[in-house]
């Protein structure tokens, strides 16, 4: 059984995401929340437990931004990989909250 501590928000949004073992490579999110995101990918695969840095955009209007946290591999499956945002501060975490759950309210 899977916990969550924050609602997943189902989008498609490229995102760059940086691995010693893949280099740097383009991807798609597919959700996202205050503690990860799942993304899709093709070979070569990120390894599980790596840790990886991960940069995208968020939000719209005066609750966008630009993000680039370390993540780290929690989950693969054969379409991409699921990560998991260990260390977020809490501005991080406030403005990412922001961009992800206020802009949808004001939608």
């Amino acid at each position: 059984m899977v916990h969550r501590l924050s609602t997943r928000i189902a989008l498609q949004k490229p995102v760059t995401v940086e691995s010693p073992r893949i280099g740097c490579r383009s991807m798609t999110a597919r959700d996202i929340s205050l503690y990860g995101m799942f993304v899709e990918s093709t070979p070569p695969f990120l390894p599980l437990n790596a840790t990886v840095t991960v940069a995208f955009s968020a939000g719209n209007g005066e609750h966008s931004g630009k993000f680039a946290f370390d993540a780290m591999v929690v989950r693969r499956t054969k379409t991409g990989a699921a990560l998991m945002f260990p260390d977020l501060d809490v501005k991080e975490v406030r403005a990412l909250h922001a961009a992800l759950y206020e802009s949808a309210e004001s939608r």
